[in-house]
């Protein structure tokens, strides 16, 4: 190689690990700039939005949903506190200021007695998300205690902090939010593990805490990690597995969509910057298996299980399908509004955190893609 070569050889190196950097910073300290609701879309977006949540603040805290589909048994869904703190905290600029001060309370009350980052909420205390009503023993059974990441839960006690401004909250779990961060950041596992990684950097730096150079470095480390984003997928269909199929090491194709919960609009840009093309071809894949993945409560299709002829211990799939879905197509495919508002079903049931998710990433497509740097703020 001449001198020439190895000199551009080396500027081209230099330009990609600057490239890499400036993408890792972005993630870390950009965020969405949420804008008023304005306009006959955004203003019918917005009532679904407060509707719901409204439903929820009025019920009060609300246990995990059990869904059985079938003869596979029954399973429990919306089991992390932090998924509860996140999607309430990112809807609170969205809601009508007549709603705003009653879902302020109710989160609070919320992240205060269930810490975004303590894995699962208790299977049986609270109201019931389920639609109808089934003996008590019914919410006593699961084929499998459910299992959440404690560290995912980080995103969403940084999500509180940030969108209601109570940051004396966030103080008061901050030591036990970097214990966390320091036993279980040494296994970033999951896009929700680095999003958490990610929140911690944040929370860290609001606070003025000595850790948040560290943090934003391990934030930046895990984003690398990120991007193996299909080895992320799988893994969290391994942690969060709903199905004895996967188990069995059968079904991780049909369940890669866990790996994209709560998918944040800052973590979903990055993989469309960095691996874009191995995310949509998960999507892809995933719609093809699960032609109706949008419908709420939609039949499952003979694909569902390729490796299995007939299917008919199941009626119909299980939650968290389309909102997972939904964010991809909003946040690494970047569909517009319109096509995003065709892909809008009901609510799965009370208490629906992905239909909340959903509407949020919706207003964020009508108003456009704006951000700021969290760099620029501090905690009050």
């Amino acid at each position: 190689m001449t001198a020439t070569r190895r000199v551009l050889a080396g500027v081209v190196l230099l330009a990609t690990m600057l490239g890499s950097a400036w993408a890792d910073e972005k993630c870390i300290w950009q965020v969405p700039a949420d804008a008023p609701v304005r306009g006959e879309a955004m203003a019918r977006i917005q009532q679904k939005l407060a509707r719901h949540v409204r439903q929820m603040v009025e019920t009060g805290h609300m246990a995990p949903l059990r869904v059985s589909t079938g003869e596979s048994g029954g399973e429990f869904w919306f089991v992390s506190p932090g998924s509860v703190a996140y999607s309430l905290a990112v809807a609170i600029p969205y809601l009508p200021e007549t709603d705003r001060a009653a879902a302020l309370r109710y989160l609070k009350s919320e992240v205060t007695k269930y810490a975004p980052h303590s894995g699962v909420l208790p299977l049986k205390e609270g109201a019931r998300r389920e639609w109808y009503r089934e003996a008590p023993e019914f919410y006593a059974v699961a084929r499998r205690v459910p299992k959440w990441s404690r560290l995912s839960g980080l995103c969403g006690l940084w999500a509180y902090g940030h969108y209601t401004g109570d940051w004396e909250t966030v103080g008061a779990q901050y030591d036990s939010a970097k214990e966390v961060f320091i036993k279980e950041g040494k296994r970033v596992a999951t896009l929700q593990d680095v999003q958490g990684m990610v929140g911690f950097a944040r929370i860290a730096r609001a606070l003025g805490r000595p850790e948040a150079r560290v943090a934003e470095k391990a934030a930046a480390q895990a984003l690398l990690a990120a991007r193996d984003v299909k080895a992320m997928a799988e893994n969290a269909a391994k942690l969060y597995n709903a199905s004895q199929h996967v188990r069995r090491g059968q079904g991780y194709p049909n369940t890669l969509y866990k790996g994209f919960w709560d998918l944040t609009p800052e973590l979903g840009r990055y993989l469309a910057q960095n691996v874009g093309d191995k995310a949509e071809d998960i999507r892809t894949d995933l719609e093809w298996r699960i032609p109706m993945w949008y419908a709420s409560r939609a039949p499952v299709p003979n694909e569902w299980w390729p490796n299995i002829p007939a299917r008919a211990e199941d009626t119909f799939c299980p939650p968290r399908i389309s909102g997972a879905i939904f964010l991809m197509r909003a946040y690494i495919a970047g569909n517009d509004a319109a096509t995003l508002e065709g892909f809008l079903d009901i609510p799965y049931c009370p208490g629906d955190l992905d239909y909340i998710q959903q509407c949020v990433a919706l207003l964020r497509a009508y108003h456009g893609p704006k951000w700021i740097d969290l760099r620029r703020s501090a905690a009050k």
